[in-house]
């Protein structure tokens, strides 16, 4: 049996007061409670909203918190669903001709000389591929629209799990170059001293990194 729009926005309004920020987790929630609610009064159970509601929460959310572990489990069964799909993107893209590619690549790298002009090329050319995910990530994702006061899980997720190459490269570029002069026997780790051979290494695993951040983005963000 349907609920009235009335009982509707009653379970909107104690959700409300639950604080859940995250737009996905509100709406399975929602839901979720709204179904209960539907299959008690289908049940014959006609008790008001509000007991209806108690009685639900009571059964299936015990606890004083009682959404609490509910919104830590999909964080965590969500975030493990990420890693584990970046991680049948990475496997896709080494396949045998990928990697025969990029063998040939780092061997041509070891023939180039170790100047300015091609750390600077180099260095530039890390530095587009780290951003690009990111960049393709946050513009996408701007279409995944949410309730005023809440923000999209997969959005931020997916944004994080892209922002590791922006990361990643200011550590090699900044945190390392900090770190050498705090600590001078890690100056050998600055990126000044990095030959081609390790700019192209790093090049290619930040590339692969990139393609599985941008499929990620789509079929995430398709879902959503």
């Amino acid at each position: 049996m349907k609920l009235t729009g009335q009982e509707i926005n009653y379970i909107d309004e104690q959700l409300d007061n639950q604080n859940i920020k995250f737009q996905e987790i509100y709406d399975e929630l929602k839901d979720h409670l709204v179904s209960a609610a539907e299959n008690e009064r289908t049940n014959a159970n006609q008790a008001d909203i509000a007991t209806l509601y108690n009685q639900i929460v009571h059964t299936q959310f015990p606890g004083l918190w009682p959404f609490e572990e509910i919104v830590k489990q999909y964080q965590s069964s969500y975030s493990s669903k990420l890693r584990a799909a970046m991680w049948r993107s990475f496997k896709q893209y080494l396949t045998p001709a990928n990697i025969i590619v990029m063998g040939f690549l780092l061997a041509v790298s070891f023939s180039l000389p170790h100047t300015k002009p091609i750390r600077v090329t180099m260095t530039a050319m890390l530095l587009l591929v780290s951003v690009l995910p990111l960049v393709y990530c946050y513009i996408s994702g701007r279409k995944i629209k949410t309730d005023e006061g809440r923000q999209s899980f997969v959005k931020a997720r997916v944004l994080t799990t892209s922002y590791v190459l922006v990361w990643l490269f200011n550590l090699l570029f900044n945190g390392l170059r900090y770190l050498g002069d705090v600590w001078p026997p890690a100056n050998i780790f600055q990126a000044i001293h990095y030959s081609p051979a390790i700019f192209m290494l790093f090049l290619e695993l930040f590339t692969i990194y990139g393609l599985c951040c941008i499929r990620l983005c789509k079929q995430e963000f398709k879902i959503a």
